[in-house]
């Protein structure tokens, strides 16, 4: 849905700003390479001809093969490019639409030639380094990446853009503690809430694996925070989406791992009231209770849980300890003879 939301942003404001300033070429090339992002070629087109007709020069033809290219229009791609770089071969301009359409065309290193050369002469140049560096990725070269979003970051500390990159190699990498300080600087800056979302996130799944179990649920809060923001009592109590049961499920995990019990239950009976047969809920769920020692509304839980999933050993295990600490000892013995049983026939041993 976010990608929607912003697609369509996209066409709104390309047409608005062709309304406001309609005989600027630079308005109709900003407007066609946006339209040419957003996958609306027959619009782009039309400002792409229209900003060559006002002022052709290498801009403008360049951003009209680019969107030559997205149209499939090779031939005219290659003319326009040509044309650009007779113009001025070294406008930054020319260099990244040199680049994007020979990546659209999968060759890897004629993409990289045109940023390098221009990069020799503007060694500080924010834009040409994000495009390098988003080449290198694609090329899978992802140190190198790394060092281009690095050259960034030294001269503007809180880019998001490339504090955002960053991070995300990092977490590909596994690199958790690096994706976590570079996550938490683009937290600092204002950015919208979707990439907020997106980020608190990817930095809750970072710390979790450095074993920073507090922070990380500190993280998951704030997503339902921001999925949450500006609803009402009525609202929680009643069916919520799917996407915020499950990150109110994910905090859950984590209190119960802090033994936040209490948390943890109202997250997973609000969840549960949208997803009554999210077995992870209704397993915390019953966690919850335990650990406030409602064990006759644990046990019911647990029973949930094996009547979906009869042959998971572990869940009558659980519900076998609390019989036994209940004074049941007769359904104690059977569940545990029933997970025993269930072990020995899987093959793969206790707690499967």
């Amino acid at each position: 849905m976010s990608f929607i939301r912003r697609n369509d942003n996209v066409v709104f404001l390309a047409k608005r700003s062709v309304e406001l300033e309609p005989g600027t070429a630079a308005t109709f090339r900003i407007g066609a390479l946006a339209l040419s992002f957003a996958h609306h070629c027959d619009l782009s087109l039309k400002f792409a001809n229209q900003a060559v007709a006002l002022k052709p020069d290498a801009q403008t033809l360049s951003a009209l093969a680019e969107v030559m290219q997205a149209a499939k229009q090779f031939p005219q791609m290659q003319k326009a490019l040509d044309e650009a770089r007779r113009k001025d071969s070294g406008c930054f301009e020319v260099a990244a639409a040199s680049c994007r359409t020979a990546r659209a065309l999968f060759k890897k290193q004629e993409a990289l030639t045109p940023l390098d050369f221009y990069l020799v002469k503007h060694p500080k140049s924010i834009p040409a380094l994000l495009l390098r560096a988003e080449t290198h990725m694609i090329n899978g070269n992802s140190q190198l990446a790394i060092d281009d979003y690095t050259n960034v970051l030294l001269q503007d500390g809180g880019h998001s853009e490339a504090l955002r990159a960053r991070a995300e190699i990092y977490r590909k990498e596994q690199v958790w503690n690096l994706a976590v300080v570079d996550l938490r600087r683009l937290l600092t800056d204002t950015i919208c809430d979707d990439d907020r979302l997106l980020a608190y996130v990817r930095l809750a799944d970072c710390l979790e694996r450095t074993g920073d179990l507090r922070a990380a649920l500190s993280a998951r809060n704030e997503v339902v925070a921001i999925s949450t923001r500006g609803w009402d009592d009525k609202t929680f109590n009643g069916r919520i989406s799917g996407s915020v049961a499950r990150d109110m499920v994910k905090c859950a995990i984590l209190q119960n791992r802090l033994k936040q019990f209490g948390p943890a239950l109202k997250n997973t009976t609000i969840a549960l009231r949208s997803r009554p047969m999210d077995s992870e809920a209704q397993e915390q769920h019953a966690i919850a209770l335990e650990g406030l020692s409602r064990y006759p509304e644990a046990i019911k839980a647990w029973s949930v849980l094996i009547e979906k999933h009869p042959r998971y050993p572990k869940w009558l295990k659980q519900r076998s300890r609390l019989y036994a600490k209940t004074g049941q000892a007769q359904l104690a013995i059977s569940d545990r003879e029933r997970a025993a049983k269930l072990d020995s026939d899987s093959g793969f041993g206790p707690d499967r």
